[in-house]
């Protein structure tokens, strides 16, 4: 990420609707939870088409997930109703890593309804996955079975996205949130669904 020569940030961007808005003296309401999601989709589509026409050239991308906890305000200068949807770095790949493990089709896809699946059908879904623990390095799993981590789903919630982790990047969404100005509180959408 550091060394990419290119590093391109899509943001929800709801301040332009703002200001077009009040220059046609109509009301500006775009500041509540549906224009958040469809403007967040909207941006990380435009992303991931610069990943699919950047990859067509030969360069590598990579997503970056926890530049929604950035502070964008203060970085890049953003105004209010602005917050981080996603962000890939472009450069030229020095390695050709193999592609991670994926799910297969079946554990992802649902036709008509939603499925949900048997234990034996999750534990199938993430067989490849599992068996990473062991190609661990001895050293490595070592040092891991030393904190009481003893597979691979626990490295994930034990050793990296840790309670803590998740809990201080979504602290952290929350005041982008308010920082920008969304109102994300202060509707009882329970009480408006029953009337």
């Amino acid at each position: 990420m550091f060394g990419a020569p290119l590093v391109i940030v899509a943001v929800v961007d709801e301040y332009r609707m703002k200001r077009w808005l009040e220059l046609n003296d109509a009301p500006f309401y775009n500041n509540q939870p549906v224009n958040v999601f469809i403007a967040f989709w909207d941006a990380v589509i435009a992303l991931h088409n610069v990943v699919v026409a950047a990859e067509s050239l030969g360069l590598g991308t990579v997503y970056i997930g926890n530049v929604l906890s950035l502070d964008l305000a203060a970085i890049l200068g953003t105004p209010e109703y602005v917050i981080p949807a996603g962000m890939v770095c472009i450069g030229y790949p020095d390695e050709a890593p193999p592609q991670r493990p994926r799910l297969p089709l079946e554990a992802v896809v649902h036709r008509n309804c939603y499925r949900i699946p048997t234990d034996d059908e999750v534990r199938a879904a993430h067989r490849e996955r599992d068996a990473h623990w062991d190609g661990l390095p001895e050293a490595r799993r070592q040092a891991l079975l030393a904190q009481g981590i003893t597979n691979t789903a626990q490295r994930v919630t034990l050793g990296h996205y840790t309670e803590a982790f998740i809990e201080g990047e979504s602290r952290a969404i929350v005041r982008n949130l308010k920082q920008a100005k969304f109102r994300l509180t202060g509707i009882d959408y329970e009480e408006e669904s029953q009337a």
